[in-house]
């Protein structure tokens, strides 16, 4: 079936059912005549099982193991559950705060954010994070790709360098050096124009409303 129908029979949005294959949690067959993708109810399943972990908020690297058999169910669920429960505690943090300044009855204005601003500071030196934990596989996302792209102009950069010592004692033919040059330049520009295209994917990633999921 068409993308069209699994979209209606699951309730996942198109571009989430791009995004769950290129993060390699779907792989469906393709038509033989046009390439068209062809979904099978094993896809339906499939696609089912991560609309349940994805709207319970379980990170795509840990669904992923899981589809793979690299955690067991029992394992995937044990952890996020201690995720979960570090979340609440957050969550709770930030609800006694909101609970405080309902309590002051001022308005904006007259709020004292600084007093406000300094009890977060001191919970935060606690370890408590006042902030959405599901940006925590995009933020992932950059640190992946942002650690891929400096690994691989840094090592042209050694080689580029390497080669310039070693042709101090032993020139290479010209020719051969400058196309060994001339490759790692468009290593190097291949490797950036990929890392900006990969930070463009993740900000177009999946879409974060449960409804859509």
């Amino acid at each position: 079936m068409r993308i069209k129908e699994v979209e209606d029979i699951v309730g996942i949005t198109k571009k989430n059912i791009r995004f769950y294959e290129k993060e390699g949690l779907l792989s469906p067959g393709r038509e033989s005549e046009n390439g068209y993708r062809n979904y099978d109810e094993a896809d339906i399943e499939r696609l089912k099982h991560i609309k349940l972990l994805r709207m319970l908020n379980m990170p795509i690297s840990d669904i992923r193991l899981l589809f793979e058999g690299g955690l067991s169910l029992a394992e995937a669920t044990q952890r996020h559950i201690l995720a979960l429960d570090e979340q609440k505690h957050n969550i709770e943090k930030a609800r006694v705060i909101c609970g405080m300044m309902l309590d002051e009855q001022s308005d904006i204005s007259a709020l004292d954010v600084d007093s406000y601003l300094s009890e977060i500071n001191k919970l935060e030196s606690e370890g408590v994070m006042f902030v959405d934990i599901r940006k925590n596989d995009v933020k992932k996302k950059y640190a992946e790709s942002a650690a891929a792209c400096i690994v691989v102009v840094a090592i042209a950069v050694l080689i580029f360098i390497g080669m310039l010592y070693l042709n101090r004692t032993d020139p290479a033919p010209r020719g051969i050096f400058w196309a060994i040059v001339a490759i790692l330049a468009v290593t190097v520009i291949g490797t950036i124009v990929s890392f900006i295209s990969r930070i463009k994917e993740i900000k177009g990633g999946e879409e974060n409303d449960l409804g859509k999921y």
